[in-house]
């Protein structure tokens, strides 16, 4: 399939066709899952289930996919994820340049003066991640990766006929049937009613109901699962609560969001989301360039951190060879990267106007988001509502404000959206049997927002939702492999029941044919993901505190505007009770206009920063210059040239506020991009028998081997990533080539081919001929153009397969199709290469997994050869003390 082009037009039109097509679907009488959502967690989900011939339905209440922004940055594990589908290359082809989003600049505005910027992938954990995985993470604006995912979901649901998309379907009650019994009597047992596009409405039968509808989801209070605030601890609430800094909110949020078992979400501040448009800026900061006194973190003189290979192992990523659009981490040295153009993915902006976050989604396209923070305050007598957006008038002043560019710059502000940042995770994932309705116990699912929702500062919402869908497919898939025997769940749909008949199928049912064993699978997908939500909230929360030290720096606690906004309630509050009459006749916009001008005499105080930068730079001219002018433009308070008796008396302590603030973010203290260890590290620590009672505890995530002896290694301000072979760990990436297809080269050597390109010449064993190179993680990839039976893939040493293989045939014919045996050999071990690629045989799968003829009954190995000898080092790990 071609790339889809990053063009809001291009957006708009494929999300207009998705939608009329989903709309005029017809949904079935009944299903194996109904996944209640359309969001980017819920069409990859329907995606995974189709490709794994899962029946199901999927209903998304709005007719087209929003058009603002929200999420933008998909992380290497996700984008992992997304290439199991075969959809990476396409959105690192939608995806901006990634020499446009690589850095976070903290500036008085986007084009003024600066006080500091971080080249996120010239750092060495960038060049760590690139080493550790085949993918590089991306930067999309969700509806263009909506419209990747939606387009992929529609064309598998035409290909394949397991799925139903519906837009403008809203689901107006889940519950389970009356009566229901589960699958014994060929009955479903929940039952999921439907308001139509076309105004009429239905009720769908299934066997589960997954909710990915978000934070208020209905399928989350139907299920009665409460809502936590997060990963903190009972004492670490308790001081943020007692502190100015945060609010627990469970009004609002939905009935059965908080109970006996949860606290309700953890609110951490208020914003106005401001999707605007202004393609002016994409020439101004290209001609811009930074100047060289200023701090530019993350380049290293001797080009460290760029594409090349690690040090002592001789692994030579291809990727970094490759792709034009994915993420190439390094700089060439430090001069290259001051002279960077000064495009980023945030600007963090501090001036008299305000203090805000600009995203910049497409600078080329011009798409920008601006979160403003806001003070909405809670008055005695007031219902408690969401806060009235800003006039548009006002809000298009502020955000000239935080661009500091000329009057004539174009700009449209498209919409503007209140909301809150919370951290809150569901204190379960799957019904319960003590909260639910009978029938309904491990019979509904959350994913996605609808599980967790964190402060955006680090990007863990959509990634880890991404990560749930993927958890959830492969359980849901093998439930319905071990329901299907009868084919009283095929969906309504002829013509599927034969499946229970081959080979793989055949055997799942053998395995897990009792209901008992199907809800013991499921139960784990909590016991694994819940831990991992968790750990992503408290990271959150944790790197919203680590975005609060810079303004910290600069004079502008967040705990004093919370301090602000908390007297001013209590003024209002005393009033009402000393004054009622004079309490009820202030208008209510009174007291918050009052508390705009507080914090306005706050914000003065930056007024003299822009000087103090240029005197912190060393007194760089073209800074001076544009401090001068924004000085006098301010009334004269600062700049060289207008500084007056006020700069010569305060001059010393903006310099100290700006150098403090450039420590922060030298000192890696403030906001990452990168996290390696939460990415990829994440390690299911489980015990050997699972429970079967959902939700239960009995596992917790542990982020590699490190953990056990107490010790993370730290580098740029995060935790790193360690390979690990530990049971429930991320498969190790090594690079792979193929036995038997491909041409050979000349002179005994192959002529390999990377993903995306390029040509590297590496010792071939004498034999056999190698072919296309493949990561060891893209064994698990799904076909493209079929179903996938899950399977269960057993990696070998290459001299062993023989053996291997010998014991693998006296297996049930059923058993053995579950089994894909991979049998990897020394580049430099012919032998094993011969044995293993004459003990293939009839290969049972390309390495675009899931294996070819599902009904084979062979377990015959595919050989692959470890060109970097990388995978004999990851076998080494087995051998260290987990």
């Amino acid at each position: 399939m071609a790339p889809i082009r990053a063009t809001s037009g291009a957006v708009r039109r494929l999300a207009t066709a998705a939608a009329a097509a989903a709309a005029e679907a017809t949904p079935p009488a009944r299903t194996f899952v109904a996944i209640v959502g359309g969001g980017p967690v819920g069409l990859y989900l329907s995606l995974l289930l189709s490709r794994y011939g899962v029946p199901h339905v999927l209903a998304e209440r709005a007719r087209a996919p929003s058009q603002h922004p929200r999420a933008h940055l998909i992380n290497t594990r996700t984008m992992e994820l997304l290439r199991q589908v075969g959809l990476e290359d396409g959105v690192h082809a939608a995806s901006p340049p990634p020499d446009s989003w690589r850095r976070f600049v903290y500036a008085e505005s986007v084009l003024g003066a600066q006080i500091a910027a971080v080249d996120h992938l010239a750092l060495p954990s960038a060049r760590r991640l690139a080493e550790a995985s085949p993918s590089r993470l991306s930067h999309l604006a969700l509806p263009k990766l909506q419209a990747q995912l939606g387009a992929a979901a529609e064309r598998a649901a035409r290909t394949l006929g397991y799925a139903t998309i519906l837009s403008g379907a809203e689901v107006t009650a889940v519950a389970p049937a009356p009566g229901a019994v589960g699958a014994r009597d060929g009955s479903a047992p929940m039952r999921v009613a439907l308001a139509l596009a076309g105004g009429g409405t239905h009720e769908l039968a299934c066997e589960h109901v997954i909710g990915a509808d978000g934070a208020s989801s209905l399928v989350r209070r139907a299920a009665r699962i409460a809502l936590t605030s997060g990963g903190l601890s009972r004492g670490e609430r308790a001081a943020r609560l007692a502190s100015a800094g945060a609010q627990r909110e469970g009004r609002g949020v939905g009935q059965g969001d908080a109970g006996a078992e949860g606290d309700g979400p953890l609110v951490l501040q208020h914003f106005e989301s401001v999707h605007f448009r202004c393609a002016d800026l994409a020439p101004l900061l290209r001609a811009r360039r930074a100047p060289a006194a200023l701090a530019r973190v993350g380049a290293r003189a001797d080009g460290a951190g760029g594409p090349t290979a690690a040090a002592g192992t001789g692994e030579r990523p291809p990727l970094a060879r490759a792709s034009s659009r994915g993420a190439q981490p390094g700089a060439a040295n430090a001069h290259e990267a001051a002279l960077a153009p000064q495009e980023a993915m945030l600007y963090f902006v501090f001036n008299r106007a305000a203090i805000a976050v600009l995203v910049a989604h497409d600078i080329e396209e011009g798409e920008w988001v601006a979160q403003l923070p806001t003070f909405p305050l809670a008055l005695p007598g007031t219902p408690h509502a969401p806060p009235a957006p800003r006039a548009r008038e006002h809000v298009e002043a502020l955000l000239r404000a935080c661009i500091g560019g000329p009057p004539s710059l174009r700009l449209s502000v498209e919409a503007v959206r209140p909301w809150r940042m919370a951290a809150a995770v569901a204190s379960r994932l799957s019904s319960a049997p003590a909260e639910c309705a009978p029938g309904a116990e491990g019979r509904m699912h959350l994913v996605g927002d609808a599980a967790h929702q964190f402060p955006p500062a680090g990007g863990f919402g959509m990634n880890t939702g991404m990560a749930d869908a993927h958890n959830l497919a492969w359980r849901l898939a093998l439930a319905h492999r071990a329901l299907a025997v009868d084919g009283a769940s095929d969906g309504g749909r002829g013509g599927r029941r034969e499946r229970a008949a081959d080979g793989a199928s055949a055997a799942l049912c053998e395995w897990r044919a009792d209901e008992a064993g199907a809800s013991r699978l499921l139960a784990s997908y909590a016991a694994e993901r819940l831990p991992a939500a968790r750990i992503a909230a408290a990271t959150s929360v944790d790197n919203f505190d680590r975005g609060l030290r810079v303004p910290a720096a600069l004079g502008l606690p967040h705990a004093a505007a919370r301090g602000l906004a908390s007297a001013v309630e209590g003024a209002v509050g005393a009033v009402a009770a000393v004054a009622p009459r004079l309490h009820a006749a202030l208008p209510a916009a009174a007291a918050q206009r009052a508390l705009d001008a507080l914090m306005g005499v706050g914000l003065a105080s930056l007024r003299l920063l822009p000087s103090a930068a240029a005197g912190a730079a060393g007194g760089d001219a073209a800074t001076a210059t544009h401090a001068a002018g924004s000085g006098a433009r301010d009334g004269g308070g600062g700049g060289s040239g207008g500084g007056g008796v006020l700069w010569s008396a305060l001059g010393g302590w903006g310099r100290q506020r700006v150098l403090a603030a450039r420590r922060e973010v030298e000192s890696m203290a403030a906001l990452p991009l990168l996290f390696p260890r939460i990415e990829l590290g994440t390690c299911y620590d489980l015990p050997t028998r699972p429970t079967a009672a959902p939700n239960a505890a009995v596992g917790r995530v542990a982020a590699n081997t490190e953990e056990a002896a107490g010790v993370a290694e730290r580098a740029d301000g995060v935790e790193q990533y360690v390979e690990s072979t530990r049971p429930g760990a991320r498969m190790p990436h090594a690079w792979l080539l193929r036995v038997g297809t491909g041409a050979r080269g000349a002179a005994g050597a192959a002529i390999c081919h990377p993903p995306r390109g390029g040509v590297t010449m590496v010792a071939a064993p004498a034999s056999p001929s190698l072919g296309e190179m493949c990561s060891t993680l893209d064994l698990f990839n799904l076909r493209a153009d079929g179903v996938s039976e899950p399977q269960f893939v057993l990696i070998v040493d290459g001299a062993h397969a023989p053996r291997w293989a010998r014991a693998a045939a006296r297996l049930r014919p059923a058993h053995a199709a579950l089994v894909r045996l991979v049998a990897i050999c020394a580049a430099d071990d012919s032998a094993a290469a011969a044995a293993a690629a004459a003990a293939s045989g009839a290969p049972n799968g390309p390495h675009g997994g899931g294996g070819g003829d599902a009904g084979a009954r062979d377990v015959a190995p595919e050989t692959y050869v470890d060109v970097y000898g990388k995978w004999a080092r990851v076998r080494q790990l087995q051998k260290e003390p987990h």
